[in-house]
């Protein structure tokens, strides 16, 4: 072979090389990209049980985004004759309040009855240890929109004595009132902050009245 075509020859395989590498990077990016939206499409949503066993969980150990991955846009929840409305956001704040009191959610029962899920919880805090019904124990129902929690209403409480959790409380709220007034809204206040005054107004009662 005539050594003047070696060069020509050279450039040539490097030409159908680098496009070759070219094709393959595109067409491996192409695969990657619908095995992954396969995988999307095809991910499990939450049954009813699960959703809810979630939801308790995440409350539990503190993880706001497994509570809001199975929480509609818009929960609705019923306390006796009270119905609220609450945001992703409103529902976020409820759950640092909650979070201040360091409460545990155990379930005890779950059923699902046509769909919804009625569940038996017991649930400890330091709120309910000073109100002296330390678990609280409750049967609530939750219903399902598009898979996700859109309703949940309290059906009944078990064995709470309400007068001594009554009688705590106001305690509370008088004493905090005449000695500590900085903190005094604590009752009303269903924030972080709330909350935090809440734990401490407890922990000044039990060092200075029941020490």
């Amino acid at each position: 072979m005539d050594v003047k075509f070696l060069p020509a020859l050279s450039l040539n395989s490097s030409y159908h090389e680098t496009k070759y590498i070219s094709l393959m990077r595109y067409y491996t990016t192409l695969l990657l990209i619908l095995i992954l939206s396969f995988s999307c499409t095809n991910r499990k949503t939450p049954s009813p049980e699960a959703a809810v066993r979630q939801f308790y969980k995440g409350f539990t150990t503190g993880n706001f985004n497994a509570i809001d991955a199975v929480l509609s846009d818009t929960v609705k929840t019923k306390e006796g004759d009270y119905l609220n409305s609450y945001s992703k956001t409103d529902f976020h704040s409820l759950f640092q309040w909650d979070s201040v009191f360091k409460t545990s959610y155990e379930i005890q029962d779950l059923q699902n009855i046509e769909n919804e899920i009625v569940v038996t919880i017991a649930s400890r805090s330091l709120r309910y240890e000073f109100l002296k019904n330390n678990p609280l124990v409750y049967r609530r129902k939750f219903s399902f929109k598009a898979n996700k929690i859109a309703f949940t209403e309290t059906l009944n409480y078990l064995d709470t004595d309400w007068k001594v959790w009554e009688n705590r409380r106001d305690s509370l709220v008088v004493w905090t009132k005449a000695k500590h007034p900085e903190i005094d809204s604590f009752i009303y206040d269903l924030s972080k902050n709330g909350a935090t005054n809440y734990l401490n107004a407890i922990k000044l009662y039990n060092a200075e009245v029941l020490h």
